[in-house]
């Protein structure tokens, strides 16, 4: 049986290669004049192997995402990748950043800021395959574990990571 997703991951680049009937990923685009205004709203249009683009608003998006389909989210400039600075997803102090949920997904070139949760304040990952690329993980709190990240049930893939100012206890990374 063959997959309909592949990834090849290259530190520093990540290179997803899709395959389906029409052999071209789909393509959602968020932000200022853009498809959608919300990553959660087009989170709820994708469907697995689409790539949702993310581009940089100055108000940034709002956390308590939620993903559970085989997406990648990408900071996108439009061109290229965008600054992770410019691409922020801010849990304003109430909620997670994202919740990562049972399929392969990607992220890159973004900024999770600001989140709070009992585990994994800005990101929290259960038995979900994730690529985290050239990502900000910062200013997050965890009441029990993973101030930034907090990881069940997988093994990550990182690459290029800035990870700063978290706070929770050393329970960050559990098999």
């Amino acid at each position: 049986m063959l997959r309909q997703h592949w990834s090849l991951i290259i530190c520093g680049a990540v290179v997803f290669v899709f395959s389906g009937a029409s052999g071209v990923a789909m393509e959602l685009h968020v932000g200022p004049g853009q498809q959608y205004a919300t990553i959660q709203e087009a989170l709820a249009h994708a469907e697995d192997g689409y790539i949702i683009k993310v581009h940089p608003d100055p108000e940034g998006y709002p956390g308590n995402i939620t993903v559970s389909k085989a997406v990648y989210i990408w900071g996108w400039d439009g061109d290229d990748y965008a600054d992770p600075e410019l691409v922020f997803i801010d849990g304003d102090h109430e909620y997670p950043c994202m919740q990562l949920f049972n399929k392969d997904i990607g992220l890159a070139s973004l900024t999770l800021t600001h989140g709070l949760a009992a585990a994994g304040g800005a990101v929290y990952v259960s038995a979900a395959t994730v690529t985290i690329d050239n990502c900000h993980i910062t200013n997050s709190v965890a009441t029990y574990a993973g101030g930034g990240i907090y990881i069940e049930l997988v093994l990550p893939r990182f690459c290029g990571q800035l990870v700063k100012s978290q706070s929770g206890l050393p329970r960050s990374l559990r098999g």
